[in-house]
């Protein structure tokens, strides 16, 4: 069996090896793909596309909007302020697989980000009963290059309060100067 497997790729390989050739550059000539809104901006930047997702009532199309900037605007490039927009527009609709994603994304691309981001996040897990995805996005916001501080600290302490995990809430509170170096306030005690 698996050398009647072999002859039949070694039959087709020709075939195949004269794609493998064409050079990429001009297949993507002969694609074209069209912009989700018309019309479409001929100059982008960052300012305007946070104006059109966060004016956009339907969030998919939204989404579509982010990708297609980012991937096929000539000379545009994503910056914090874009996904901050389309990741708070997720959050708000509780597409939390879509905001996993863009976060993964976020991080390879060595773009500068803000902690607010990450406490929008982490509300935005609590007010959605998941205060364990709520605990690892603090965990990891030092892998964006990110500091995490006392507002980080008193958002995730609030949402696991709201969801009940005293416990947690204790051991993060006592450990937060030492394990994560922010330094406790007075709302922190009010929470």
């Amino acid at each position: 069996m698996l050398r009647h497997s072999h002859s039949q790729l070694s039959a087709t390989a020709p075939h195949l090896r004269r794609f493998s050739t064409v050079d990429p550059n001009l297949l993507l000539q002969s694609y074209t793909v069209t912009p989700p809104l018309k019309p479409w901006p001929q100059r982008l930047y960052p300012k305007r596309l946070v104006s059109m997702i966060t004016r956009q009532q339907n969030l998919d199309l939204a989404l579509q909007i982010f990708h297609y900037a980012g991937k096929f605007h000539p000379d545009f490039s994503h910056n914090y302020d874009t996904y901050h927009a389309i990741i708070q527009r997720l959050c708000r609709a509780r597409e939390f697989n879509a905001v996993e994603s863009l976060l993964s994304d976020l991080r390879h691309s060595h773009i500068k980000c803000g902690e607010n981001l990450f406490v929008d996040v982490i509300r935005s897990y609590g007010l959605a009963s998941k205060p364990d995805l709520a605990v690892k996005t603090f965990l990891r916001i030092h892998t964006f290059d990110v500091q995490r501080s006392v507002r980080s600290l008193n958002t995730l302490l609030n949402a696991l309060v709201q969801n009940k995990r005293y416990g947690l809430v204790h051991v993060l509170f006592k450990n937060s100067q030492t394990r994560f170096g922010v330094v406790p306030n007075v709302f922190t005690c009010n929470i």
